[in-house]
């Protein structure tokens, strides 16, 4: 009876979920369009009304219940300004934009915002050019438009002989050209100088005779065969048609030709709108679960058929209980034997091998994907946006879901991917969950709970990371990553011998030069210990030119922060040039060049500080005098009658021009005089001068001589 009442009450929960959800609406930003995914089911019928920018849409039955939270995720508001539901779904657009709706298995109702088609205007045209009338009253001929016509037919007569006619002695001569050259390579060919080409016949290059109607018989009109048969040719009776006989087996270019295929741009291939249909991917009913080696041999004994011939299905199912498993490798060997095998199996295979990059295939929406594969795509994805509300519970669901195997593998995994997204709630369920499960090693639990925050004291968290090192050959990387990053948030410096280790695990393991992995925490760690030449060694393996600036920038965040100005020295003369400017890293580079300026670094504070923003000298660094001082106090403030009355040389001349100009903001009157232009254009030549000379030294008080 307990079992009953409980089986009742989740049954009644899971209705009330049911009832009470919404369906989100998804969307994607395309060149010359915007795409909404409604999900409105099958029995759903709807009608486009309004016009200009407010656009309506009503449904039959009533309106379905949709979450429009998430619409402008993805899409921006160059032409969907806005979107609202009520009694009908209302589109605001931003844009002289045309909408194309249109129904995608049965249960989605697509909305593409399209751009108009800028065709030409009607009543453009000049009426100059349209005029026919002249002074004394004549008319003019009629003349083309090329501003207005779209295009220009001529007048020819129809019998009129086409020069490209050729007759029985002319292709009798190209018949004979082609032997000719057909001769010429097999010649070249016995001699080794060419090759045939592969999966060609050798007959592949024998020329075809050319063929030509009988002169007797002329060739039937297209005319008189759609006269005959009483209608005109449809798209299906072109496709009908035979291909034409080839001509010759010759190809020749010219090297334009070859510049010319270069420029041609490659067609653009365009994303399924959603997962390809069939793929529910019930993972739980591809085993039994009572064991791997209770079901492989039954499944390898059926690969193949009476004459040896491998059966698809059969193979499928071995990679599905491959992956079932965990096995990603042997799923990718299975299914690589079988012609288009699913995608999505391929995928899930590759994923388990720890494939570098994404390895399902790009998609405008998930909307018409299984849950499973939605999770898969999700821990797949590297930069897509974070998860709402209703797709975190759908992920948790479908990895409830999952075998325990799976769980296991992907549960780590899961973990990170919410934690980046700020799902801390969802990551500690998780986390949970691997918990009670009890089937992790010590060394994977303890890392899942380090990422959770669920750790004591740094010292246990090093002593434990160490321990993972010494007995986790597998998670070893892993664990000296967070080493590291441990040190580097301490700001202590990691010994010789474990920066000896990090660089034989970086060495073993490949990794890759991105933020965040072994790579960047080496580098930084051996920058924080003194080895300033192996972490530019490092850096120098970053290909990404975002990689190499944000490597950069942690370099000189981390130099700056010590006391020791050796080492920001070397960086700087090293790769203050490789350095890019940038408003982001303004406020370090300014706090740099005030450093360098306190050293004396003068060549340095130049090549370090950002552009357009003063950089004053610090207030411990006095003058020798206190003349000097008085100078540089009203050189900074902009005292120009000041500077003009102190001796101070170039200086001094500067601010006597600045103090004269007329600060009313009065016009300069117009210059007729030659000989006035000719003294303004010197004067003009040594102010120029002038200006270099201060621009090149400090104000400086001038002793006579």
């Amino acid at each position: 009876m307990i079992r009953v009442a409980v089986s009742l009450t989740v049954w009644l929960f899971g209705a009330g979920l049911a009832w009470g959800q919404s369906a989100t609406v998804q969307s994607g930003e395309h060149d010359g369009y915007t795409r909404l995914v409604l999900p409105i089911g099958s029995q759903r019928d709807w009608e486009v009304g309004g016009e200009g920018e407010i656009r309506r849409i009503t449904f039959t039955p009533d309106v379905p219940a949709l979450d429009l939270s998430r619409v402008f995720d993805r899409a921006s508001r160059n032409r969907l300004a806005d979107i609202a539901l009520a009694d009908e779904l209302t589109l605001s657009l931003a844009c002289d934009c045309e909408l194309r709706l249109f129904r995608y298995r049965d249960r989605f109702l697509v909305v593409d915002i399209v751009d108009a088609d800028p065709g030409p205007t009607a009543g453009t045209e000049d009426p100059a050019l349209t005029d026919t009338s002249t002074p004394t009253g004549a008319e003019l001929p009629i003349l083309p438009n090329p501003f207005g016509a779209r295009q220009m037919t001529l007048d020819i007569a129809q019998d009129a002989a086409s020069p490209l006619q050729t007759g029985p002695e002319q292709n009798h001569q190209l018949d004979q050209a082609a032997n000719l050259l057909a001769e010429q390579l097999a010649r070249a060919s016995s001699a080794g100088l060419l090759e045939v080409a592969p999966m060609q016949p050798l007959s592949a290059a024998d020329p075809t005779p050319s063929i030509r109607a009988e002169p007797d018989e002329p060739a039937p009109s297209d005319d008189h065969l759609a006269a005959e048969e009483g209608s005109h040719p449809t798209v299906e009776d072109e496709q009908a048609v035979e291909a034409p006989e080839p001509g010759l087996a010759l190809r020749a270019e010219t090297a334009f030709d070859l510049s010319r295929h270069a420029r041609d741009d490659p067609a653009p291939i365009e994303r399924p709108l959603s997962c390809a249909p069939g793929t529910e991917l019930d993972i739980s009913s591809w085993a039994s679960g009572t064991g791997f080696e209770q079901e492989i041999g039954w499944l390898r004994a059926r690969l193949y058929d009476e004459r040896d011939q491998l059966i698809p299905d059969a193979a499928i199912d071995l990679a599905q209980y491959y992956i079932y498993h965990g096995f990603g490798a042997e799923a990718v060997f299975w299914l690589d034997q079988v012609q288009n095998a699913p995608p999505a199996l391929t995928s899930m295979a590759l994923y388990l091998t720890d494939a570098e990059g994404p390895v399902f295939s790009e998609i405008e929406t998930t909307a018409a994907c299984s849950s499973t594969e939605i999770l898969w795509r999700y821990l797949d994805s590297q930069d897509g946006p974070a998860p709402g509300e209703e797709e975190t519970r759908l992920l948790l669901r479908a990895f409830a879901g999952l075998p325990r195997g799976l769980r296991d593998i992907l549960g780590p995994r899961l973990v990170r991917k919410f934690l980046a997204d700020d799902r801390t709630a969802s990551a500690q369920e998780v986390r949970n969950a691997l918990l009670r499960g009890d089937r992790l090693s010590d060394a994977e639990q303890f890392l899942v709970d380090m990422d959770v925050a669920q750790t004591r004291d740094p010292e246990t968290t090093r002593a434990n990371l160490e321990e993972v090192m010494r007995s986790d050959t597998r998670n070893a990387p892993e664990a000296m990553r967070r080493l590291l990053a441990l040190h580097r948030e301490e700001r202590s410096v990691v010994d010789p011998e474990r920066l000896t280790v990090a660089d034989a695990l970086l060495r073993e393991t490949g990794g890759r030069p991105e933020p965040g992995t072994l790579w960047h925490e080496t580098l930084l760690a051996h920058a924080a210990a003194g080895n300033l030449g192996r972490a530019l060694e490092l850096a120098a393996l970053a290909t990404d030119p975002d990689v190499e600036q944000e490597i950069l920038t942690d370099l000189f965040a981390q130099q700056a922060a010590n006391p020791d100005l050796a080492g920001l020295v070397l960086l700087a003369t090293a790769r203050a040039d490789q350095w890019d400017q940038d408003r982001a890293t303004a406020p370090l580079r300014q706090e740099i060049a005030r450093r360098f300026l306190e050293a004396g670094l003068q060549e340095l504070v130049f090549r370090v500080a950002p552009p357009g923003i003063p950089i004053d000298p610090p207030e411990n660094l006095s003058a020798d005098t206190p003349a000097e001082s008085d100078l540089a106090s009203a050189w900074r403030r902009g005292d120009w009658p000041a500077v003009a009355g102190m001796p101070a040389g170039p200086h001094a001349e500067f601010a006597e021009l600045i103090a004269t100009l007329p600060t009313d903001g009065t016009p300069t009157p117009p210059i007729r005089d030659l000989t006035v232009i000719s003294r303004t254009v010197s004067d003009s030549s040594a102010t120029r001068t002038l200006v270099e000379t201060i621009l090149n030294s400090p104000p400086a008080i001038s002793i006579p001589d």
